[in-house]
């Protein structure tokens, strides 16, 4: 039986997910594994279900993200929000990873106003990704 995390979180971006994350991490959740070639924040974000090449890469491929937590007995936690939007896939992989894990699974779902998001991701953007005001100077 694959052992995958124990814990999700997902949401929203900049509805704070990062913040309970880190929260989380510092009281003893277990982080995915980072393998050579992927990006820093595979640290917080395996990405397994929303990135559509790395859900294709299958069951093992996840687990193997949280192999070495797993030997510690410590709760692993995946917190990429963008799995919001595949809620399927989600509960197809846990039930095919076995045991009780599609039951045991806990998920923290972060929203937050779309307007407040929308204007927090704007003013955190570098100046020169922001789009064009229409009629600015």
């Amino acid at each position: 039986m694959a052992q995958l995390s124990s814990v999700q979180i997902i949401g929203a971006q900049k509805a704070g997910t990062s913040a309970v994350a880190k929260w989380m991490f510092e009281g003893g959740y277990g982080r995915p594994q980072v393998f050579d070639g992927e990006p820093w924040y595979h640290k917080k974000e395996a990405h397994f279900f929303d990135i559509d090449w790395n859900f294709n890469r299958g069951l093992d491929f996840y687990a193997r993200q949280f192999r070495d937590i797993d030997g510690i007995g410590r709760p692993a936690l995946d917190a990429t929000p963008d799995t919001l939007a595949f809620a399927q896939r989600v509960r197809d992989t846990y039930e095919l990873a076995g045991g009780d894990q599609v039951n045991m699974l806990k998920i923290i779902v972060i929203l937050r106003d779309p307007v407040a998001r929308e204007l927090s991701l704007f003013t955190t953007q570098p100046l020169g990704l922001r789009l064009p005001v229409s009629g600015a100077i």
